[in-house]
């Protein structure tokens, strides 16, 4: 059954994102890329930072800049090697930081030119999900040990959006209209409101074998939605389908079944959907997707040498 399922690969997907710190891995520019690799696209979908730790624990973050789904150049870019989460602030020139080590959480503010790291905010446990929703306005999931609360850094100081602690692990959250809400894996999956309410339309887009949704505001609102699904092959396993939508109405099914689909993001334009998956089976190498939200809505594999062009794609573990 879908519920089933969904609480199955949670439980593969929590795992994989536990194995961030201080994972083993391999660099990824041989199309091998860690399950706990983490993605973060710019607003308008021309860049896109990956992070990852080698086998000694020790960072790696690109950031790439993107015609398309075509990598124009890339370039290191050090962040602590104890990240949790990032993604990008709206004014393109920062990457949002959260940290969690021996107990301890930090939000910074990472400038992509320089490398200048700027502290906005620590407390004793951990930070994660941080999200700019408009200049200087910084959302981020505080842990105090023993739950977690969405908050607002306002003058220094977190306040709290959610009036409910978050017991569940936390995940993303959507940012459409001023409206904060995330897909969280219960059986089936349903919305976490942290600010506002889910957008008229959005809400009838959960199906029973839901597992991720991520929106982004515009005119119309764009959503990127995955559902699982068994493959019956030699061993059975999970694979993922993956559909966008522009306001209630589907723009289409992204050809391909997606094998251990990780770290699904959009850009707060709409303009541009990545996520990473297996090439050809589970456990095996990885690459990364990108889709643009045009008239072809096809993913294509990226390649991180510069100039050369993606390869499309229509599935993977196939």
């Amino acid at each position: 059954m879908p519920s089933q399922l969904a609480r199955k690969v949670a439980q593969s997907t929590s795992v994989a994102l536990l194995a961030l710190f201080g994972c083993a891995s391999q660099p990824p520019y041989a199309g091998d890329f860690p399950a706990s690799t983490q993605l973060a696209i710019s607003p308008d979908g021309k860049r896109l930072f990956a992070f990852w730790n080698d086998h000694q624990g020790a960072p790696h973050g690109r950031l790439l800049e993107l015609d398309g789904a075509v990598v124009t150049s890339r370039r290191k870019l050090l962040v602590p090697s104890n990240l949790r989460s990032i993604e990008f602030t709206e004014d393109k020139q920062h990457l949002l930081v959260t940290t969690h080590e021996q107990g301890r959480g930090e939000l910074l503010k990472v400038h992509l030119t320089s490398g200048h790291q700027t502290s906005l905010y620590k407390n004793q446990f951990g930070l994660a999900f941080a999200k700019e929703t408009r200049q200087s306005d910084h959302v981020f999931l505080e842990s105090d040990g023993n739950a977690s609360t969405w908050k607002r850094l306002r003058d220094g100081q977190g306040r709290q959006l959610s009036l409910q602690p978050f017991l569940r692990r936390g995940a993303p959250i959507s940012a459409v209209g001023g409206n904060l809400f995330q897909t969280v894996p219960t059986s089936p999956t349903s919305f976490l409101t942290v600010h506002g309410d889910v957008p008229s339309g959005i809400n009838q887009l959960l199906t029973p074998s839901t597992f991720v949704m991520r929106c982004a505001d515009g005119d119309p609102w764009v959503c990127a939605r995955t559902e699982l699904f068994t493959v019956n092959d030699r061993n059975s396993y999970y694979a993922a389908g993956l559909s966008l939508f522009n306001g209630p109405r589907k723009r289409c099914d992204v050809a391909g079944k997606w094998v251990d689909l990780v770290n699904l993001s959009i850009s707060s334009d709409g303009s541009t959907i990545v996520f990473h998956a297996a090439i050809e089976k589970l456990g095996g190498e990885r690459a990364i997707y990108v889709i643009k939200n045009d008239a072809e809505c096809r993913a294509q594999r990226l390649s991180l040498h510069p100039g050369e062009g993606a390869t499309v794609t229509g599935s993977s573990g196939t």
